[in-house]
């Protein structure tokens, strides 16, 4: 009997093998494939429901993935801490974003 939730060593065997090829890296990788600035194809991993990743799919999934963030920490699927992480994390992106645009900003986040 094969272990890990398998029903036998076969099944295991087939699902190892293709996990190869669709794991990061393998030729059946699902990627974003949105054009970049140097003219190659985004190799993010897509939205669930989406073919673009989020920094492709705009600013509607970019706020669909906080308000899910939002409802699990209500749930109690997240802590307000990890919560919190995330909202540090976008306003130091959101910042970064200002300060490649205009240098000289002052320090304030929006």
């Amino acid at each position: 009997m094969a272990s890990g939730g398998f029903y036998s060593d076969e099944q295991e065997a087939n699902f190892r093998a293709a996990n190869v090829l669709h794991r990061r890296g393998g030729p059946l990788e699902v990627v974003c494939g949105a054009r970049t600035r140097t003219g190659g194809a985004c190799q993010g991993k897509p939205l669930a429901g989406s073919r673009r990743c989020i920094k492709h799919c705009g600013p509607h999934a970019a706020r669909a993935v906080r308000n899910r963030q939002l409802d699990d920490m209500r749930r109690g699927k997240i802590t307000p801490a990890e919560f919190a992480a995330h909202e540090a994390r976008r306003a130091m992106n959101r910042l970064r974003d200002n300060w490649k645009s205009n240098p000289w900003l002052a320090c304030q986040a929006k």
